[in-house]
């Protein structure tokens, strides 16, 4: 420090500038008449009068300051230093402590100290101070009196009491305290006194401990240690904490934290007060609670955590050569979610303690079962998410083996509180023969596999390969551009025309989406499509194509009424129809901005999707027809469903798949099922309309056979909507005569 000290005519023309408000520009001739009455005040009160400022961390003392310290102010050192080295010793840590403090914050704050002037005698004072921050920055001095209490008998008696006080707050908080504390001689080590804490970690009694040393307390390999410490504390206050071993009074040992620190007496006699913490119990809960954080609550499976260290471990064994192989099953409970929807978290959690239970049997039988050592672990990833490691001894086909007697297992009905509850698994796996990098790898290959096993059917394995990575990577690199390209010009509509096969006439359009990928091309709807539908990305695609549909719809009928078709067709995706009534608002926005009326739009929906909830799709079809909607069913014959089940929706028409349509006009078979289909939709009171028409041929044996529409390359490919009034010219020219008389002959020919 630079400090220096200063004349007290310097000081108390210091204080006349810088008044209590801290603004020397309001300083006044009034203000000035003040300080000096206050330099006369504390001179007839025996006051001594000081300033500190914060921004240079000075001292500046007053002339009855010096004298009260026993110096004169002609002296060369910093006031500051005088002060500090003027403190008593065992006062001087309190004192400072309380200084600093004071100096942190604003306010007034009182003290008494004892001070040990140069001539070696011992005075008791006491201070008054306020810290003042000056208005518009940081900075802070402290302005204070201090008054000699030595001789008076009632501030003396204040400040006997103020340290009793002390003494006996220190020695409550001594024994009270839950951590182990003894005083030592700094010399010897020997043990003065102990709390009860220290006495409870040790098992001693407080006369035994007491006429022990350090020395009896440590095993002797850590007697260097404590010899380091001690020698330390010659050369600074606090030494600790360290990690040492406390002997019992038995001879065992628990863990502890050690920690020292200097304490000096008023005789001034040194000695150390140890503190020792057990560390016995909180090693034992942070083992439980390590423990407890690597294992799942509800099976007491390993956790996701766990099943990590316990493969990256299997990984650096086949790595040195130390294990031959391994296997990771990655499990996942096909329709689980539907358990916990239907009957509750509470039965679903019980199904995974059930799960828990059939997969442990049997791996134990198959003698796979988590053993506890290093080559084996179950371990619940998560919701319905299961891992297995296990180590192979001989081939990857074991692990085969073994997911097929997991998924007999699996496969059998679980009683769920009385009722019948079926949930088969679909496994993945993944074994070391194929190459692996890290942990991480490992099971997202394995999760990429079960992937494929649902979806080859679910309830099955399927070994990882790297052409599954593959697609998966591509998969995940369509959703994502997905996501990007809505609204963007890189999904667009084509229309397909839709004809009457008796006179050749466009009545209709579907609008089929495309998507031109910056990077991946032209993508078929076949691939982007179920990629749409598995991540929700078709609800706003879906949402998209309506809006383009019926604007594309409004502006045909606005060019060319007379050519323009009537009605335009869209697709709708099961997420889409479990939307539900906000389905049915959508809509009705749609119509609402284009100004079509619901007639126009025509609705198509796959026999597959409305098969999933029958009878949820059967009222949202009569709401829909309700609102003045035309239904179509795609895909017609592809499905499961039964020709009966007809009657019982409100379909307009019914659109008679492409796979059939191709075989004509060769095949009798085929021939006979689009005759026997075309009656029924048509005695239904719905139209028939075939897909995938590409010759006359074909066209003409519909036609013979009742069907009243088709759409397919013989009346055009899907165009742009600016193209699609011009395509409809094209498309619109009827059958010539000759080409069904030769058709009806060749039929005739078939039958």
């Amino acid at each position: 420090m630079n400090d220096v000290g200063d004349d007290p005519k310097d000081l108390r023309k210091r204080v006349r500038v810088w008044p209590d408000d801290g603004d020397r520009r309001n300083a006044s001739p009034a203000r000035g008449r003040t300080s000096d009455r206050l330099a006369i005040v504390t001179s007839v009160l025996d006051l001594g009068s000081w300033e500190w400022t914060q921004w240079d961390n000075r001292l500046y003392w007053d002339e009855p300051m010096y004298r009260l310290y026993g110096y004169t102010s002609s002296s060369a050192v910093s006031a500051f230093t005088l002060w500090t080295s003027s403190l008593h010793p065992d006062d001087s840590a309190d004192v400072l402590r309380d200084f600093h403090q004071a100096a942190a914050s604003t306010g007034v704050f009182e003290t008494v100290f004892r001070i040990v002037r140069p001539n070696g005698s011992t005075r008791v004072t006491r201070t008054i101070a306020r810290t003042i921050q000056d208005p518009g920055s940081d900075r802070r001095r402290m302005i204070g009196i201090t008054r000699d209490i030595t001789g008076r008998s009632d501030e003396r008696k204040a400040f006997d009491v103020q340290m009793h006080e002390s003494e006996h707050k220190f020695r409550t908080l001594f024994e009270m305290s839950p951590i182990g504390k003894m005083i030592l001689d700094l010399d010897g080590g020997l043990i003065r006194t102990a709390n009860k804490a220290l006495l409870q970690s040790t098992r001693f009694g407080r006369e035994e401990l007491t006429e022990k040393s350090i020395w009896d307390l440590l095993p002797a390999e850590h007697h260097a240690l404590y010899a380091a410490m001690q020698a330390t504390l010659a050369q600074q206050e606090t030494v600790g904490p360290v990690e040492i071993d406390i002997l019992r009074r038995d001879g065992s040992r628990f863990p502890a934290q050690l920690s020292s620190f200097l304490v000096i007496k008023t005789s001034g006699r040194k000695v150390v007060c140890a503190v020792v913490q057990d560390m016995s119990q909180a090693n034992e809960t942070a083992a439980l609670l390590s423990a407890a954080a690597r294992r799942d609550k509800l099976t007491g499976l390993a956790n996701r955590a766990m099943f990590m260290e316990r493969l990256e471990l299997a990984i650096g064994q086949v790595r040195a050569g130390s294990q031959k192989r391994f296997a990771v099953f990655f499990l996942d409970f096909d329709h689980f979610k539907r358990v916990n929807d239907t009957r509750g978290h509470e039965a679903g959690d019980e199904l995974l303690k059930q799960i828990t239970i059939r997969l442990r049997t049997e791996l134990r039988a198959a003698d796979t079962a988590e053993r506890g050592s290093q080559d084996g672990v179950l371990s619940r990833f998560g919701g319905d998410e299961f891992l297995l490691l296990i180590d192979l001894a001989k081939t990857g086909a074991d692990a085969a083996r073994v997911a097929e007697r997991i998924l007999n297992a699996l496969a059998r009905p679980y009683d769920i509180f009385g009722e019948e509850v079926h949930s088969s698994a679909s496994i993945g796996i993944v074994t070391s023969d194929q190459g692996f990098h890290s942990a991480e790898d490992v099971v997202r290959n394995a999760d990429v596999a079960m992937f494929e096993a649902k979806r080859a059917g679910r309830g099955c394995s399927v070994v990882f390969n790297e052409s599954m990575h593959t697609r998966l990577t591509r998969h995940v690199s369509i959703e994502a551009g997905l996501r990007r390209a809505i609204g963007s010009p890189e999904l667009f509509l084509v229309y397909q025309p839709i004809v009457e096969l008796a006179s050749g006439r466009v009545v209709s359009a579907e609008a089929l989406l495309r998507w031109q990928h910056p990077t991946l091309g032209a993508l078929s709807p076949a691939e982007f499509i179920p990629v749409a539908e598995e991540s929700g990305l078709i609800v706003p695609v879906g949402h998209w194509v309506q809006k383009q549909a019926c604007e594309a719809l409004a502006a045909w009928r606005s060019l060319d009424p007379a050519q323009a078709p009537t009605t335009i067709s869209v697709n709708l995706s099961r997420a889409e129809l479990a939307l539900g009534t906000k389905l049915l608002v959508q809509l009705e926005k749609c119509l609402e901005q284009s100004g079509l009326p619901p007639e126009c739009l025509t609705l198509e929906v796959t026999e597959r999707e409305v098969m999933r909830d029958p009878d949820a799709s059967l009222q949202l079809m009569h709401e829909l027809r309700r609102m003045g909607f035309k239904l179509s069913m795609d895909d017609f014959g592809t499905g499961t469903s039964s020709l009966a089940m007809l009657r019982h929706y409100p379909f307009d028409t019914i659109k008679i798949d492409r796979s059939f349509v191709c075989d004509l006009p060769g095949s009798r078979d085929v021939l006979a099922v689009i005759q026997a289909t075309i009656h029924l939709i048509e005695n239904l009171g719905m139209t028939s309309l075939a897909e995938g028409v590409e010759t006359g041929a074909q066209a003409a044996v519909l036609k013979s056979l009742g069907c009243r529409l088709a759409q397919g390359y013989l009346f055009g490919p899907p165009v742009a909507p600016e193209a699609m009034l011009a395509s409809i010219v094209t498309a619109a020219t009827p059958l010539s005569a000759k080409t069904i008389v030769e058709q009806q002959k060749e039929l005739v020919g078939l039958r």
